[in-house]
């Protein structure tokens, strides 16, 4: 009994231990932003391009936009000067799913 009670602490430690991993988990869906016509409505504010998507305005990096890695981002938001995008976190032991800034 004891030795079976070892193999299930070990393994619920590997697993907190793997979910507390620093590596990123994002999911990247690089995608144009069209709407269903192909249309896309974009913006260019402190020599940055912006695309609206869904519920917000995504940074355009080649062309295309990030909604997997990207918060979306207000209007009043991108007029800022140096606005960076909220990038998402997924993952982590006790995480709250989204929170850091980063720049590209």
């Amino acid at each position: 009994m004891k030795r079976s009670s070892t193999i299930i602490l070990g393994v619920v430690l590997l697993a907190a231990i793997s979910s507390c991993s620093d590596q990123p988990k994002e999911k990247d869906e690089w995608i144009t932003g069209a709407d269903h016509n192909g249309r896309t409505r974009d913006t260019l504010i402190n020599n940055q391009q912006y695309r609206h998507y869904s519920l917000g305005w995504f940074l355009i990096v080649n062309g295309v936009i990030n909604p997997g890695r990207y918060q979306p981002s207000s209007l009043s938001q991108i007029r800022t000067p140096g606005h960076v995008p909220a990038h998402i976190r997924s993952g982590g032991f006790g995480s709250t799913g989204r929170g850091s800034s980063v720049s590209e």
